[in-house]
């Protein structure tokens, strides 16, 4: 059986694809709506409850993986991903910022990306954050300087503070391959956990049975003595 939560921010196609591996045999999936600080104790509380593997993404993935000892798979964004969220984004304003956590930096080739969508430095800026106040304090500043920007983020929390100052927010959606490659990881990764626990219990039993052999071998050598005495 494979026991795996997934922790995401509001994503249809995340819902669908678990509720699909959910249908086949051996895999028991549940599915949680929250983000950040929530979403580390409802991470937890899945813990708790042994369940084998985490899926999340963005920030809320980076938060859950320091916090808990169960392996966590962070579903990536690909540039593709980025390209295509772009593409939109310039319908709306030239003034475009994408906004990133920075411990879930990938070594996206922006200048390639820049080339490819035809935008300029001006057009396209790149901010990253550590903390929550930070990113407020980024956002603010594109508020207080474009009236026209556009804030692309990975997260439904950076998404939700650019619009909570009328901000254009678009979000980053992973592609459904990269959605099916994060279940199939899991299930590897499940499978490898498992076959390392069951090859050290198996080991930790071959030596309890050798201790356990040579304390007979020594109570019947004590035996022997005392009945040599006699």
């Amino acid at each position: 059986m494979y026991k795996i939560a997934v922790i995401y921010s509001s994503y249809p196609e995340m819902l669908e694809i678990a509720e699909e591996f959910n249908q086949r045999v051996d895999y028991h999936i549940k599915v949680d709506v929250v983000v950040l600080d929530k979403a580390v104790e409802v991470a937890k509380n899945y813990e708790a409850q042994n369940y084998d593997m985490i899926i999340s993404r963005g920030i809320t993935g980076a938060l859950i993986r320091r916090s808990v000892n169960i392996p966590v798979i962070n579903i990536e964004v690909t540039a593709t991903d980025l390209i295509r969220t772009l593409f939109d984004a310039k319908k709306y304003s030239k003034n475009i910022f994408i906004i990133l956590y920075e411990d879930n930096i990938r070594p996206y080739d922006f200048e390639f990306i820049k080339e490819v969508l035809n935008l300029s430095d001006d057009e396209l800026s790149i901010y990253y954050f550590k903390t929550e106040e930070e990113l407020k304090k980024m956002i603010a500043l594109i508020y207080n300087k474009f009236i026209d920007a556009v804030v692309i983020g990975i997260g439904a929390y950076t998404i939700d503070i650019a619009k909570s100052y009328n901000i254009k927010a678009l979000m980053v959606y992973s592609n459904r391959e990269t959605i099916y490659k994060a279940f199939e990881e899991a299930k590897r990764t499940i499978d490898i956990t498992k076959r390392h626990k069951k090859k050290k219990k198996k080991k930790k039993k071959k030596k309890k049975k050798k201790k356990n052999c040579w304390i007979k071998m020594k109570r019947l050598y004590l035996l022997l003595i005392i009945f040599a005495n006699l």
